[in-house]
């Protein structure tokens, strides 16, 4: 391979990016920030990896224009929600564990499920 100047490399970067995001809308990408892959992790890692995946984001960690910051926005949003719900899910899941534990331990079955019930109907006002 030949040698590439800064021009010709910041070039090919921009094509490989274009090449990775062709047909994709602005909502298609605000989309991957919600999704519930993203919500398991945190907002700073999310960023960090899809800013760079489409470009929003310089090294710097700063985004590349007005454009790359309604994204990322828009995007810190969806996240939020995903991750919203994935905390609850996981909260939920450790609440049913929980109850399953109580029942194995020879507790109070009916107790068990209520606290179990009231716990959830908390989670989900």
């Amino acid at each position: 391979m030949a040698h590439m100047t800064k021009k010709e490399k910041k070039i090919q970067e921009v094509e490989d990016v274009l090449d990775r995001v062709e047909g994709l809308s602005d909502d298609d990408v605000v989309a991957e920030f919600g999704s519930c892959e993203a919500g398991a992790i945190t907002w700073e890692c999310v960023l960090k990896h899809l800013g760079r995946d489409y470009n929003l984001i310089m090294k710097a960690g700063k985004p590349r224009g007005r454009w790359a910051t309604n994204i990322i926005d828009r995007g810190k949003k969806a996240h939020a929600r995903a991750r919203r719900d994935h905390l609850k899910d996981q909260k939920h899941r450790a609440l049913w564990r929980s109850m399953n534990d109580a029942i194995a331990r020879g507790e109070d079955e009916q107790a068990a499920k209520r606290a179990f019930h009231d716990a959830v109907m908390a989670l989900y006002p």
